[in-house]
């Protein structure tokens, strides 16, 4: 009889310990969720996972920052030949410039003009079927290039560069 209960006890502590492991296994897979943040009292929302968003490969953090922050006039440029990718680049370009407006207006004081045109510096967009090899954010010269393989990587990398003028770190 005693063994039966010792085999009873024996059995519920595995169950239990298998539960709570399970619990926990669940809970450190469950993934992390970001899309807004707040900057001086004003929240910017994202339609991406800032936590996806802080893994996009980027060089020059600090350059393309400093690019952006001493001009008061950035054109944004694209090749015009895909309507796929035309459609991708008019929401990508209306977040970068609303956010980056409204966050130079607040840390600044002062209204940053965006342009489609061909000066420096330039934010170039490159989608799957306007010559993106990767989804990045790269500079080259005083032409940052964001781009992508997909609709989401072409958001993520243009989220990225904001994250960067925010100077916002993810881990």
């Amino acid at each position: 009889m005693s063994f039966k209960i010792k085999s009873i006890h024996i059995f519920m502590i595995i169950v239990l310990v298998s539960l709570i492991s399970g619990i926990f296994l669940l809970y450190s897979q469950q993934k992390r969720f970001l899309n807004s943040i707040k900057i001086d009292g004003y929240e910017y929302q994202f339609n991406t996972n800032l936590y996806e968003v802080a893994k996009v490969p980027s060089d020059n953090n600090e350059k393309i920052k400093n690019l952006l922050d001493e001009n008061k006039k950035i054109c944004i440029s694209f090749d015009n030949s895909s309507e796929t990718d035309n459609a991708i680049f008019a929401v990508v370009s209306f977040n970068i410039v609303y956010k980056l407006t409204r966050y130079y207006l607040t840390k600044e004081n002062y209204i940053k003009t965006f342009e489609v045109c061909n000066d420096s510096p330039i934010i170039e967009l490159r989608g799957p079927n306007t010559g993106a090899k990767e989804n990045s954010v790269r500079l080259k010269d005083e032409k940052i290039i964001i781009q992508g393989m997909n609709k989401k990587e072409v958001e993520m990398a243009a989220d990225k560069l904001i994250l960067i003028v925010f100077d916002v770190r993810l881990s």
